[in-house]
């Protein structure tokens, strides 16, 4: 209790874990995103097409149906903004060039690195340039960033300098689901978590893993793969299996396994699944750390309807909490 109290005063939040789990479909009065650019007029609530998909750097896809106007006005922007608030009002102030709302609680500023035509869709990959937020006040954002520089390195811990943590911190204030990713060679499987990944239009989807490690030789090798949203009280499960990123496909016995596998190419499914979608790798690209792979996709198939699994960054939780926003945090 008194290392919570010190805590409060001294870092503005005593919540221990960084990213806190929740059922995503019970968060009432989440953050909107809105995407707008260095002119004037255009400010567009992009809700589900921002995927994100790295932190080392912060790399987000933005993607819009081939020929639509927001796909052509987002093909000629160079840098673009990203303003998080549960309720935005009229676009009305600027922020180094960029049009948000008064009341925007974080800001990211994003430069375009890459574009692709996905299935029906317009993908452009962005990379994160500057961050700010009013998560924490600025006495304790400055008190969070001794306390980060001090920090001992965890192993397999990957260390965010500077900016780009208040960026990464910005990208977690939306629910970020967590999915499991199977893989199976007909014998032996992989099973681990995943938080960087989303659809892309009706059939194809995008994810992120770190290049060299393992789980990313195995989907390269294999070619095929089955990504599971799994329920919130499966929590526990799916963070164990976080270590099965660095580890060689092993006996099915060995993993939490649902009776269920996927329909067309039987892929063993997790034991919390709530519904899955079959996925065909068919390129990449590398950004950072990040291995970007991009899927056909089969349709989502979902099991049962019950709250998912997601997570989201202390310093937004500390946010809510501190304005009476009901958020039920699963403790680890």
């Amino acid at each position: 209790m008194l290392s919570a109290v010190i805590n409060r005063l001294v870092l503005g939040t005593a919540i221990p874990e960084e990213y806190g789990c929740i059922a995503r479909e019970t968060l009432e009065r989440r953050s909107r995103v809105l995407l707008s650019g260095r002119d004037a007029k255009t400010f567009i609530d992009v809700g589900e097409r921002v995927i994100f998909l790295g932190y080392k750097p912060l790399v987000m896809a933005i993607h819009f149906p081939a020929d639509s106007s927001e796909a052509e006005w987002l093909h000629d922007q160079q840098f673009v903004c990203l303003s998080y608030g549960p309720d935005p009002d009229p676009p009305s102030t600027r922020w180094n060039g960029h049009i948000t709302f008064r009341r925007a609680i974080a800001r990211l500023m994003l430069r375009r690195v890459s574009e692709r035509r996905v299935g029906g869709s317009e993908v452009s990959i962005w990379q994160g340039e500057l961050g700010s937020h009013d998560f924490l006040s600025r006495f304790h954002q400055t008190t969070n960033r001794w306390r980060d520089y001090w920090a001992p390195e965890k192993p397999g811990n990957v260390r965010l300098p500077g900016n780009l943590y208040d960026q990464v911190r910005i990208a977690y204030s939306v629910p970020i689901g967590i999915s499991i990713v199977t893989l199976n060679d007909g014998v032996l499987m992989n099973m681990f978590p995943t938080d960087l990944h989303g659809p892309v239009g009706d059939g194809h989807y995008m994810s992120s893993l770190r290049r060299g490690s393992r789980s990313t030789e195995q989907l390269e090798r294999l070619g095929f793969a089955a990504i599971s949203e799994v329920e919130a009280s499966w929590y526990k499960q799916a963070y164990a299996l976080g270590k099965n990123h660095m580890r060689p496909l092993r006996p099915l016995e060995d993993f939490p396994l649902s009776p269920t596998v996927s329909a067309d190419r039987a892929i063993p499914l997790p034991g919390g699944m709530v519904g899955y979608r079959e996925l065909e790798r068919l390129e990449s690209i590398d950004v950072g750390i990040h291995r970007i792979h991009v899927y056909r996709s089969g349709p989502p198939k979902k099991v049962t309807s019950v709250p998912t699994l997601a997570h989201l960054h202390r310093f937004y939780l500390q946010w809510r909490r501190d304005r009476g926003l009901p958020t039920q945090i699963l403790r680890r």
